[in-house]
Protein backbone atom coordinates (compact mmCIF):
# COMPACT_ATOMS: atom_id res chain seq x y z
CA UNK A 1 0.00 0.00 0.00
CA UNK A 2 1.58 3.56 -0.14
CA UNK A 3 0.97 6.28 2.80
CA UNK A 4 -1.79 9.00 2.71
CA UNK A 5 -1.02 12.52 4.35
CA UNK A 6 -3.80 14.83 5.96
CA UNK A 7 -2.11 18.20 5.38
CA UNK A 8 -3.03 21.09 8.26
CA UNK A 9 -0.40 22.96 7.89
CA UNK A 10 0.79 24.68 4.87
CA UNK A 11 4.48 24.84 6.56
CA UNK A 12 4.58 20.88 7.22
CA UNK A 13 6.83 18.60 5.64
CA UNK A 14 6.07 15.58 4.70
CA UNK A 15 8.00 12.68 5.27
CA UNK A 16 10.12 10.66 2.54
CA UNK A 17 8.28 7.72 1.06
CA UNK A 18 9.96 4.80 1.00
CA UNK A 19 8.39 3.45 -2.24
CA UNK A 20 8.57 6.98 -3.89
CA UNK A 21 4.66 7.53 -4.15
CA UNK A 22 2.05 8.75 -1.46
CA UNK A 23 -1.00 10.53 -2.11
CA UNK A 24 -1.83 14.16 -0.06
CA UNK A 25 -5.24 15.40 1.52
CA UNK A 26 -6.30 18.83 1.74
CA UNK A 27 -8.43 22.06 1.67
CA UNK A 28 -7.93 22.13 -2.34
CA UNK A 29 -8.39 18.33 -3.18
CA UNK A 30 -6.01 15.12 -3.24
CA UNK A 31 -2.71 15.18 -5.03
CA UNK A 32 -0.48 12.34 -5.88
CA UNK A 33 3.35 12.81 -4.59
CA UNK A 34 5.92 11.09 -6.50
CA UNK A 35 9.54 11.03 -6.04
CA UNK A 36 12.32 9.69 -7.83
CA UNK A 37 16.33 9.63 -8.38
CA UNK A 38 15.40 12.51 -11.09
CA UNK A 39 12.00 14.53 -9.65
CA UNK A 40 9.98 15.12 -6.82
CA UNK A 41 6.66 16.22 -7.91
CA UNK A 42 3.09 16.93 -6.13
CA UNK A 43 0.55 16.73 -8.89
CA UNK A 44 -3.53 16.97 -8.68
CA UNK A 45 -5.41 13.89 -9.51
CA UNK A 46 -8.84 12.80 -9.91
CA UNK A 47 -8.52 9.33 -8.15
CA UNK A 48 -6.40 7.17 -6.69
CA UNK A 49 -5.89 4.37 -9.70
CA UNK A 50 -5.18 1.44 -7.24
CA UNK A 51 -8.82 1.96 -5.46
CA UNK A 52 -12.18 0.94 -6.57
CA UNK A 53 -14.62 3.41 -7.83
CA UNK A 54 -17.00 5.03 -5.37
CA UNK A 55 -20.43 5.75 -6.41
CA UNK A 56 -21.93 8.77 -5.38
CA UNK A 57 -25.30 9.21 -4.29
CA UNK A 58 -27.34 10.80 -1.86
CA UNK A 59 -30.37 9.05 0.66
CA UNK A 60 -33.39 10.79 2.59
CA UNK A 61 -33.22 8.70 5.81
CA UNK A 62 -36.00 10.63 8.11
CA UNK A 63 -39.20 9.20 8.54
CA UNK A 64 -42.64 10.67 7.22
CA UNK A 65 -44.05 14.10 9.04
CA UNK A 66 -47.05 13.64 11.02
CA UNK A 67 -50.30 15.34 8.95
CA UNK A 68 -50.38 17.10 12.17
CA UNK A 69 -47.08 18.42 11.82
CA UNK A 70 -47.32 19.01 7.73
CA UNK A 71 -51.14 21.19 8.76
CA UNK A 72 -49.76 23.07 11.29
CA UNK A 73 -47.09 24.71 8.67
CA UNK A 74 -49.43 25.17 6.07
CA UNK A 75 -52.10 27.10 8.08
CA UNK A 76 -49.68 29.25 9.53
CA UNK A 77 -48.83 30.06 5.94
CA UNK A 78 -51.96 30.33 4.87
CA UNK A 79 -52.84 32.40 8.00
CA UNK A 80 -49.53 35.16 6.64
CA UNK A 81 -51.03 35.28 3.37
CA UNK A 82 -54.47 36.30 4.73
CA UNK A 83 -52.68 38.95 6.61
CA UNK A 84 -49.86 40.47 4.40
CA UNK A 85 -50.19 38.00 1.27
CA UNK A 86 -46.52 37.60 1.41
CA UNK A 87 -44.62 34.63 1.63
CA UNK A 88 -42.62 33.21 5.52
CA UNK A 89 -40.31 30.99 6.79
CA UNK A 90 -40.27 28.38 8.99
CA UNK A 91 -37.79 25.90 10.60
CA UNK A 92 -38.19 22.05 10.90
CA UNK A 93 -36.48 20.26 14.12
CA UNK A 94 -36.33 16.89 14.97
CA UNK A 95 -35.68 14.51 17.80
CA UNK A 96 -34.22 11.21 16.65
CA UNK A 97 -34.21 9.78 20.00
CA UNK A 98 -38.36 10.12 20.28
CA UNK A 99 -38.58 10.07 16.54
CA UNK A 100 -40.77 13.46 16.38
CA UNK A 101 -40.89 16.42 14.49
CA UNK A 102 -41.62 19.99 15.87
CA UNK A 103 -41.46 23.69 13.80
CA UNK A 104 -39.63 26.17 15.14
CA UNK A 105 -40.59 29.83 14.17
CA UNK A 106 -38.20 32.92 14.06
CA UNK A 107 -39.23 36.78 13.93
CA UNK A 108 -39.15 37.59 10.43
CA UNK A 109 -39.68 40.36 8.32
CA UNK A 110 -42.09 39.90 5.13
CA UNK A 111 -42.86 42.07 1.84
CA UNK A 112 -43.99 41.48 -1.60
CA UNK A 113 -42.57 38.02 -2.49
CA UNK A 114 -38.95 38.36 0.24
CA UNK A 115 -38.54 37.61 3.62
CA UNK A 116 -35.73 38.20 6.01
CA UNK A 117 -35.80 36.17 9.13
CA UNK A 118 -33.46 36.02 12.00
CA UNK A 119 -30.42 33.17 12.86
CA UNK A 120 -31.54 29.88 12.62
CA UNK A 121 -32.10 28.14 15.75
CA UNK A 122 -29.70 25.67 17.51
CA UNK A 123 -31.90 23.42 19.80
CA UNK A 124 -30.53 22.28 22.89
CA UNK A 125 -33.31 19.86 24.07
CA UNK A 126 -32.88 16.67 22.18
CA UNK A 127 -33.63 18.41 18.94
CA UNK A 128 -31.83 19.30 16.03
CA UNK A 129 -32.61 21.57 12.78
CA UNK A 130 -33.47 18.91 9.75
CA UNK A 131 -34.35 21.39 7.33
CA UNK A 132 -36.99 24.67 6.34
CA UNK A 133 -40.38 25.28 5.05
CA UNK A 134 -41.30 28.57 3.24
CA UNK A 135 -44.22 29.90 1.37
CA UNK A 136 -44.59 31.61 -1.92
CA UNK A 137 -48.21 33.15 -1.01
CA UNK A 138 -50.42 32.63 -4.11
CA UNK A 139 -47.55 31.64 -6.49
CA UNK A 140 -46.71 28.34 -7.68
CA UNK A 141 -43.77 26.53 -5.91
CA UNK A 142 -40.59 26.12 -7.86
CA UNK A 143 -36.75 26.74 -6.63
CA UNK A 144 -36.18 30.68 -7.20
CA UNK A 145 -32.63 32.49 -7.09
CA UNK A 146 -33.12 33.19 -2.67
CA UNK A 147 -34.72 29.59 -2.26
CA UNK A 148 -31.47 28.35 -3.90
CA UNK A 149 -29.42 30.43 -1.58
CA UNK A 150 -31.19 29.83 1.45
CA UNK A 151 -30.98 25.58 0.34
CA UNK A 152 -27.80 26.14 -0.16
CA UNK A 153 -26.83 27.42 3.00
CA UNK A 154 -28.30 24.46 4.65
CA UNK A 155 -27.81 20.95 4.20
CA UNK A 156 -31.14 19.44 5.04
CA UNK A 157 -34.77 18.86 3.62
CA UNK A 158 -36.62 22.06 2.03
CA UNK A 159 -40.19 22.60 1.65
CA UNK A 160 -42.11 24.71 -0.30
CA UNK A 161 -45.86 25.54 -0.14
CA UNK A 162 -47.72 28.06 -2.82
CA UNK A 163 -51.16 28.73 -4.52
CA UNK A 164 -52.48 29.40 -0.99
CA UNK A 165 -55.13 31.91 -3.31
CA UNK A 166 -57.02 28.59 -4.10
CA UNK A 167 -58.12 25.28 -3.18
CA UNK A 168 -55.40 23.06 -3.08
CA UNK A 169 -51.89 23.84 -2.01
CA UNK A 170 -49.15 23.15 -4.24
CA UNK A 171 -46.02 21.33 -2.72
CA UNK A 172 -42.71 20.85 -3.02
CA UNK A 173 -40.14 18.95 -1.34
CA UNK A 174 -35.74 18.90 -1.95
CA UNK A 175 -32.88 17.11 -0.07
CA UNK A 176 -30.11 19.89 -0.54
CA UNK A 177 -26.55 18.60 0.17
CA UNK A 178 -23.30 20.27 -0.72
CA UNK A 179 -25.27 22.97 -2.70
CA UNK A 180 -27.35 20.37 -4.63
CA UNK A 181 -30.68 20.16 -4.88
CA UNK A 182 -32.63 16.77 -5.30
CA UNK A 183 -36.60 16.57 -5.28
CA UNK A 184 -38.01 14.27 -3.17
CA UNK A 185 -41.83 12.51 -3.98
CA UNK A 186 -44.66 14.14 -1.08
CA UNK A 187 -45.74 10.13 -0.45
CA UNK A 188 -42.21 10.02 0.81
CA UNK A 189 -41.83 13.08 3.01
CA UNK A 190 -45.90 13.50 4.56
CA UNK A 191 -47.56 10.92 6.31
CA UNK A 192 -51.24 11.16 5.87
CA UNK A 193 -51.35 11.64 2.22
CA UNK A 194 -54.23 9.91 0.13
CA UNK A 195 -53.86 10.07 -3.49
CA UNK A 196 -57.07 12.12 -5.63
CA UNK A 197 -58.30 13.47 -8.58
CA UNK A 198 -58.75 17.27 -9.48
CA UNK A 199 -61.29 18.36 -12.21
CA UNK A 200 -58.79 20.84 -13.68
CA UNK A 201 -56.45 18.42 -15.09
CA UNK A 202 -59.64 17.27 -17.36
CA UNK A 203 -60.23 20.52 -18.45
CA UNK A 204 -58.61 22.34 -21.19
CA UNK A 205 -56.69 25.61 -21.27
CA UNK A 206 -58.46 27.63 -23.26
CA UNK A 207 -62.56 27.56 -21.85
CA UNK A 208 -64.72 30.40 -20.76
CA UNK A 209 -63.64 31.47 -16.75
CA UNK A 210 -67.44 30.39 -15.92
CA UNK A 211 -66.27 27.00 -16.46
CA UNK A 212 -63.57 26.98 -14.24
CA UNK A 213 -65.38 28.79 -11.63
CA UNK A 214 -68.15 26.16 -11.62
CA UNK A 215 -65.56 23.28 -11.96
CA UNK A 216 -63.69 24.78 -8.89
CA UNK A 217 -67.01 24.93 -6.90
CA UNK A 218 -67.87 21.22 -8.00
CA UNK A 219 -64.67 20.14 -6.92
CA UNK A 220 -64.98 22.02 -3.78
CA UNK A 221 -68.52 20.24 -2.87
CA UNK A 222 -66.50 17.07 -3.66
CA UNK A 223 -63.79 17.75 -1.20
CA UNK A 224 -66.40 18.70 1.47
CA UNK A 225 -68.83 15.40 0.58
CA UNK A 226 -65.51 13.63 0.83
CA UNK A 227 -64.27 14.25 4.36
CA UNK A 228 -67.11 16.10 6.00
CA UNK A 229 -66.85 15.92 9.56
CA UNK A 230 -62.54 16.00 8.97
CA UNK A 231 -60.14 18.63 8.89
CA UNK A 232 -58.24 17.73 5.66
CA UNK A 233 -55.91 19.97 3.37
CA UNK A 234 -55.71 19.59 -0.56
CA UNK A 235 -52.38 18.91 -1.52
CA UNK A 236 -50.78 19.36 -5.09
CA UNK A 237 -46.76 17.94 -6.09
CA UNK A 238 -45.58 20.74 -7.90
CA UNK A 239 -42.01 22.04 -9.08
CA UNK A 240 -40.31 21.67 -12.51
CA UNK A 241 -40.12 17.95 -11.95
CA UNK A 242 -42.95 17.07 -9.74
CA UNK A 243 -45.65 14.47 -10.78
CA UNK A 244 -48.53 16.91 -10.27
CA UNK A 245 -50.58 14.44 -8.37
CA UNK A 246 -53.27 15.88 -5.96
CA UNK A 247 -53.31 14.05 -2.36
CA UNK A 248 -55.50 14.72 0.39
CA UNK A 249 -53.75 15.42 3.97
CA UNK A 250 -55.66 13.48 6.66
CA UNK A 251 -54.99 13.83 10.39
CA UNK A 252 -54.75 10.23 11.57
CA UNK A 253 -58.35 8.54 12.97
CA UNK A 254 -59.84 10.39 16.36
CA UNK A 255 -56.65 12.91 16.13
CA UNK A 256 -58.09 16.21 17.85
CA UNK A 257 -58.89 18.81 14.87
CA UNK A 258 -57.05 21.58 17.16
CA UNK A 259 -53.77 20.05 17.19
CA UNK A 260 -53.10 21.42 13.73
CA UNK A 261 -53.82 24.45 14.27
CA UNK A 262 -50.59 26.66 14.40
CA UNK A 263 -49.26 28.42 17.70
CA UNK A 264 -51.39 31.83 17.94
CA UNK A 265 -47.88 33.48 19.15
CA UNK A 266 -46.24 32.65 15.28
CA UNK A 267 -48.44 35.12 13.62
CA UNK A 268 -47.34 37.75 15.82
CA UNK A 269 -43.21 37.05 14.98
CA UNK A 270 -44.25 37.93 11.09
CA UNK A 271 -44.05 41.98 10.43
CA UNK A 272 -44.82 43.63 7.30
CA UNK A 273 -41.67 45.46 5.98
CA UNK A 274 -41.83 48.34 3.48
Amino acid sequence: MFPVHLLSDPDEQLPEDSNGLSYVVGSNGIFRRVETPVFRATLRTDGVPHLAEVQEGMEYLLPRIPSVVAMRMIRFFRLVHLAHGTEAMAFIAFNPDACEFRVEMRPQRVRDMQCEFGPQFNPDDGFVLVGTAHSHADGRVFTSQQDFIVNSGYDGLHLTFGTFGTSVVDAMAVLAVDRRLVPLPLEKVFAGLTATQSLERYIPQRVPRWVRSAADFAQRLADAIRTVGRPVERMREGGPKGSGKDYFLELPPRADPSSADPDPKWLGLVTLGK
